[in-house]
């Protein structure tokens, strides 16, 4: 999960260690559809997990994007 909040924050440009598995994403000021975009090529790019915007509809943590993923 650590990799995963890392590259997180990267994306959306959030200072180290503001993220944890219990951010509730869609709340961060951040988010938008170009987050959205971002978050979903950053799984695939850096994880190698496709998913669709149902993962991110249907989460509403890290921890639960996390946990949504599909296995590597």
């Amino acid at each position: 999960m650590d990799e995963f909040i890392r590259a997180f924050e990267e994306a959306l440009d959030l200072p180290p260690g503001s993220v944890t598995g219990e951010t509730a994403f869609k709340e961060l000021a951040e988010w938008d559809s170009l987050a959205q975009l971002s978050v979903m090529t950053l799984l695939e790019d850096h994880f190698g997990s496709v998913v669709g915007p149902g993962l991110l509809k249907d989460s509403r943590t890290i921890g639960d994007l996390v946990a949504g993923m599909p296995a590597r």
